[in-house]
């Protein structure tokens, strides 16, 4: 593949984030061109190719940062400790939610593993990644109103 190619791949997927999340965004060609910090790095990539790299780069940034899977394309790298499950730690208590056992979370993509681990009702839904699956504790169809029936039913 050329590097033409490859600018058209990034700005079809940076497209694609950009839309998704509604953020304002800078597609930066290498992270030493950032010069500075950030509060969230983005990868992009053919998802056959993020399969590849991402153990290792999880395991070359364990311990400075997270990085988590959010879509089969798309990873994110953020300080250490960020994830949806400290988000939840911190919007809780102004909820006036105690606690972990009050809480029920949905989820489908490696990025929610920690959030469904600790929630007292996990849930997996549509095309959850199979870690995702593994740790929910209910899972709801890929399609139509799986969550709404799963709400219905623990409610």
């Amino acid at each position: 593949m050329c590097s033409s190619d490859l600018e058209g791949v990034a700005d079809s997927l940076m497209t694609t984030y950009v839309a998704r999340v509604r953020a304002p965004a800078t597609v930066m060609p290498r992270i030493e061109a950032l010069g500075g910090p950030a509060s969230k790095l983005v990868a992009l990539g053919d998802p056959s190719l993020v399969d590849r790299v991402l153990p290792e780069v999880q395991r070359l940034l364990e311990g400075r940062c997270e990085v988590l899977r959010s879509l089969p394309f798309h990873v994110d790298i953020v300080p250490p400790g960020i994830t949806k499950a400290t988000a939840i730690e911190r919007l809780a208590p102004t909820l006036g939610i105690a606690g972990w056992d009050e809480i029920m979370a949905f989820g489908d993509a490696d990025n929610d593993l920690t959030m469904l681990s600790r929630a007292a009702v996990g849930i997996a839904v549509g095309h959850a990644t199979d870690a995702v699956r593994a740790v929910a504790s209910e899972h709801v169809a890929p399609a139509g109103l799986g969550p709404a029936q799963i709400l219905d039913r623990l409610l």
